[in-house]
């Protein structure tokens, strides 16, 4: 019988790194909830999938060199002076994306790509389109 060691490092070596590091802990829990195979195969592939995605993202981010911004929270609201913080509140929700219509049509120093820039991880979680 293969040990779980193996198993997690015969995963990584397939390329599926979300199994591998969690695989001790998947089988346990198939273990415990008394799964049937085709459940431990559900869950190995939504972990796998939920993994690389997050890898993925971590990649655009980093290729991006866009940096890091404060978060929303942190946003001075007294500068631009002309700003209209219920709109940019609206947008943090993400409607335009169920609507499909463009985020900020915006001038120069109005502080919209900070807010695009925040509202990535939100949108790429809901599988839109984060190009710049």
């Amino acid at each position: 019988m293969t040990s779980h060691t193996d198993l997690s490092s015969q995963l990584a070596s397939l390329g599926l790194r979300g199994a591998a590091t969690t695989i001790d802990e998947l089988l346990a829990k198939a273990d415990r909830e008394h799964w049937q195979p085709i459940q431990l195969l559900e869950q190995l592939i939504h972990i796998e999938g939920s993994d690389r995605s997050r890898r993925s993202l971590e990649r655009r981010q980093a290729r991006s060199k866009i940096g890091v911004f404060k978060p929303m929270a942190d946003f001075d609201w007294n500068w631009p002076t002309e700003i209209d913080r219920p709109a940019i509140e609206r947008t943090l929700q993400l409607p335009f994306i169920k609507e499909g219509v463009n985020l900020l049509p915006a001038s120069a120093d109005s502080g919209a790509t900070t807010v695009d820039v925040v509202s990535t991880p939100a949108r790429d979680e809901l599988g839109a389109d984060t190009t710049f």
